[in-house]
């Protein structure tokens, strides 16, 4: 049994360099040099032929899939999806949240909802990843995977801040869904929130 397992870790610390040593420079580059490159290499190409060299020595079980911008699946996903989801988020989501404990007078759960709106957006500003989202998606797009700055923007915004805000959603929904269009405002919500934490974890 520890020989099964010691060569399975082998397998997955091999599969791990090769795929490091193949994109780690691409990380590197700027934007445009990112783009030059992909007119002469296509990087979803090279990932495909990665993927089925890994699948014929056995390292993998299943194919290595390039990120989309937008599939035309039901539910849609890609990377156009994670970002309507962000402005709606910071645009329109904490906004009804925010506006709606205060209309109700609970002021406390206000002010927590901002809180955390706020310090999301400090500690993304801090780490510079904010900064530089706009390029990071024309990245991603362009090399077929989402990259570490793009990632780490969407582990604020889907791991921390949406966990964090369905909890204190749930938690005030006694206070807050007492018309018919407050429950269905409220449920809505919940069902966003949950089905992107959800898509998150399981991701």
């Amino acid at each position: 049994e520890n020989s099964a397992n010691e060569a399975f870790v082998e397998k997955v610390e091999q599969v791990a360099t090769m795929i490091h040593e193949e994109f780690r420079e691409a990380e590197k580059d700027s934007l445009a040099e990112v783009q030059e490159l992909g007119t002469r290499a296509d990087y979803r190409e090279k990932m495909k032929g990665l993927s089925k060299k890994l699948m014929d020595e056995k390292m993998i079980t299943r194919d290595i899939v390039p990120v989309e911008y937008l599939t035309k699946k039901f539910p849609p996903e890609g990377i156009a999806v994670d970002v309507m989801f962000f402005l709606a988020d910071q645009c329109i989501f904490d906004f009804l949240v925010i506006f709606s404990f205060v209309q109700n007078g609970i002021r406390d759960l206000a002010a927590l909802q901002l809180c955390l709106f706020t310090f999301s957006i400090t500690a993304q500003l801090k780490n510079g990843d904010l900064q530089k989202f706009q390029e990071e998606i024309q990245r991603s797009k362009m090399l077929g995977y989402k990259t570490n700055s793009y990632l780490s923007v969407m582990v604020w915004e889907k791991g921390v801040e949406t966990f964090l805000s369905l909890l204190l959603w749930s938690h005030a929904l006694y206070w807050t869904a007492w018309t018919p269009f407050q429950m269905m405002n409220s449920f809505a919500i919940v069902m966003i929130w949950a089905e992107v934490l959800g898509t998150f974890l399981y991701e």
